[in-house]
């Protein structure tokens, strides 16, 4: 026997009956010669033709919200009560942006708190704003609104890119600002035979916002962020310019204690928190200088207690049951097993290491004449007008024996370079 929800069969009685042949809106279409000729759309017509994008429903079924976006121009958020009459509209600014959600945040238009009393939601700037900002040169600045549910209070909080409830039933939100041009994050990549420099992650300032009386906390250079899922632990990765104090934070959102789990001069990445329980891992990169690229280890944070969590770390360097030619993917987050005794991770090919020197030398310039090929050709040379990259023509080699077309390579080249082979660490028996 197939239920369906009271709203759901509301919706597909009211499509039955407008879609219906005996329907007057059908028939007013079936028969337009009754009243006059027929008004052709136009382009101006289709451009403000409004659809339904991101429909969520609260929890307790109470609230239905949605962005009603034009398809080119200025949305809104509407919010309605479904037991009465009450209904909020918000303006949003341009459909074709938005903001993105933290874990346990949007992932359509709007986010409903898991207790049915809040909600949250990217405002992008207007079109006209969107288009002044790109004329001056200047990032176009997005803001997220929150909304009380019980009264239709807005607040609006600027500058912020991603946001997240603390927990099912939360006390707090989180909100991640946006990454300054030519912060944290825009750093150089080595020269010469040096260690391939350890990635960065954006960081900015995160704005914890307590719900009851509005007080707000500011934590800087965050890189990434989570809550677990009921809402008591918020952990966060630290991102500094220098790399001093980079690590692993972890703060009870109930005593305001703040710990640092696990701290190096390398990046965390892949921050997660397991679906229930209390469990965190994340991936902890450094750079290695003997093969030119990063090394990842796993680290692992369970069994949390009054003096914090226990903390394990996986590095196959040296371990007889890791496989032979593999190493930790960077680009496979951690995730848990549903008893939180295995940790499951990826695996890629190892890097090889560079040859070692010839015996030439560093410095191969001083063997290169001027204007020899080696040197690009450009000593010596005739001046030529600069050209830029759009200008310049690209060159595809394709194999006939390729089991790909080279369009599809193209496409799935990232894809290609990120697989990896799923692997598990069972932590009970220290054992891959």
């Amino acid at each position: 026997m197939i239920r369906r929800s009271p709203l759901l069969a509301t919706a597909l009685l009211l499509a039955a009956a407008l879609l219906s042949p005996c329907s007057p809106a059908v028939a007013r279409a079936q028969a337009p010669g009754a009243n006059g000729p027929t008004k052709q759309l136009s382009i101006a017509d289709m451009r403000a033709w409004k659809s339904i994008r991101g429909p969520s429903v609260s929890p307790d079924g109470k609230w239905l919200a949605y962005q009603l976006a034009p398809n080119d121009g200025d949305a809104s958020v509407v919010i309605r009560s479904t037991t009465g009459e009450t209904s909020w509209t918000f303006p949003v600014g341009d459909a074709s942006s938005g903001g993105r959600g933290g874990r346990g945040g949007a992932s359509g238009a709007v986010t409903i708190s898991g207790d049915s009393k809040w909600a949250m939601f990217s405002v992008a700037p207007t079109k006209a704003a969107a288009e002044q900002a790109r004329k001056s040169h200047k990032p176009a600045e997005s803001k997220v609104a929150l909304v009380d549910l019980a009264t239709g209070h807005e607040r609006e909080f600027a500058r912020i890119g991603r946001f997240a409830f603390a927990g099912d039933h939360p006390q707090w939100v989180a909100l991640h600002t946006q990454v300054e041009s030519g912060g944290v994050g825009a750093e150089a990549g080595g020269r010469g035979g040096s260690a391939a420099p350890t990635p960065r992650a954006p960081s900015s300032d995160l704005l914890l916002y307590r719900l009851a009386d509005g007080m707000m906390v500011n934590i800087g250079n965050v890189g990434e962020f989570g809550f677990d899922h009921d809402g008591q632990y918020l952990a966060y990765t630290v991102e500094t310019s220098d790399r001093v104090g980079d690590g692993i934070q972890l703060r009870n959102l109930g005593t305001d204690v703040v710990r640092t789990v696990d701290g190096a001069r390398a990046a965390y990445r892949q921050l997660a928190w397991a679906d229930s329980g209390l469990a965190l891992a994340a991936l902890r990169v450094t750079a290695d200088s003997a093969t030119r690229d990063t090394t990842v280890a796993v680290v692992a944070f369970n069994d949390f207690g009054a003096e914090g969590p226990k903390k394990t770390v996986l590095e196959l360097h040296g371990r007889s049951d890791a496989p032979e030619g593999m190493a930790i993917s960077p680009d496979r987050g951690p995730t848990w097993s549903e008893d939180l005794g295995v940790v499951y991770f990826g695996l890629r090919e190892a890097p090889t290491p560079p040859p070692k020197d010839s015996g030439l030398g560093t410095d191969l310039q001083s063997l290169i004449k001027p204007g020899a090929p080696g040197m690009g050709g450009t000593v010596n040379q005739p001046k030529t007008p600069a050209v830029s990259d759009e200008d310049l023509p690209s060159l595809i080699l394709w194999h006939w024996n390729d089991p790909r077309l080279q369009s599809q390579q193209i496409v799935q080249e990232q894809q290609d370079k990120r697989y990896s082979y799923l692997a598990e660490y069972r932590l009970g028996e220290n054992r891959v």
